[in-house]
């Protein structure tokens, strides 16, 4: 096996993987760009939701408060529900998940083209 130390214990060989390569292959196995992606977009979706419950808990009905709400204030709450975002970015970082970081990077700049056609509009 490759990577692994052989050690002789009383008669018997044994292979010891060290702990670094362990270390790697959990790595490899939550370092992808679609896991990313996934977790960079449903992360603001709930936070986006959680924001909506309990900060701005009103029900809009009314077709001109409906309009006010998706340019005025969507793009706003859209905003605020990207920061966790911001932590699961540092989280895959340190841990060197780069694949990873990549696709929550690239979730975030989906997330504030949104905002800037929200805006423009």
């Amino acid at each position: 096996m490759i990577g692994t130390v052989t050690f002789i214990q009383k008669g018997k060989q044994v292979d010891v993987i060290p702990k670094k390569i362990i270390n790697n292959q959990m790595i490899r196995k939550f370092d992808s760009t679609a896991l990313g992606t996934i977790l960079g977009i449903i992360a603001p979706l709930i936070s986006f939701f959680l924001i909506l419950k309990f900060v701005y808990p009103f029900e809009y009905s009314d077709k001109s408060l409906r309009s006010f709400w998706m340019f005025i204030m969507a793009p706003k709450i859209i905003s605020l529900g990207a920061l966790p975002n911001l932590g699961l970015f540092m989280l895959f970082i340190y841990t060197n998940r780069l694949k990873s970081a990549r696709g929550v990077l690239g979730a975030t700049i989906l997330l504030a083209i949104i905002v800037f056609v929200l805006k423009l509009a």
